[in-house]
């Protein structure tokens, strides 16, 4: 062994070394299993941001938007039921041991937000319309 690192040199084992980990790294990162393991986690945190923001319309949005006669949010309300179903997301995602924010990333959960919210209402308009909810629908 010490035959070998005399004529490798130490720093030139640590160089492979590095080398080596870091195509087997590569080699993972770009295997399809892993990019559908991660499309898959992905999904199920969106999942879970749906269920907070289903929950959150529940139990916070739906008596506010009632009572009111426009039947909207005021700003912060509308903050406040934001940050309660990124909360709720939260809390559901921990259960499975998954990180919501991580997952989906800070910086496009309010994207993520309106998106699903303006999904659930269009979905809400159709069934106030008595259109039938198909699975492309919805």
């Amino acid at each position: 062994m010490d035959a070998i690192l005399e004529a490798i040199g130490v720093e030139n084992l640590i160089a492979l070394v590095a080398a080596l980990v870091g195509f087997v790294w590569t080699t993972v990162k770009g295997l399809d299993v892993f990019q559908e393991h991660r499309r898959r986690r992905y999904w199920k945190a969106v999942e879970f941001l749906e269920a907070g923001i289903q929950h959150t319309y529940e139990t916070y949005v739906r008596e506010i938007k009632l009572a009111r006669e426009d039947g909207k949010l005021a700003n912060e309300e509308r903050e406040l039921a934001r940050e309660r179903a990124i909360a709720f997301g939260k809390e559901y995602a921990a259960a499975v041991g998954m990180d919501l924010v991580k997952t989906l990333g800070k910086e496009y959960l309010p994207v993520l937000i309106e998106k699903i919210i303006s999904r659930f209402k269009v979905r809400a308009k159709k069934a106030q319309r008595g259109g039938a909810l198909t699975p492309a629908s919805a």
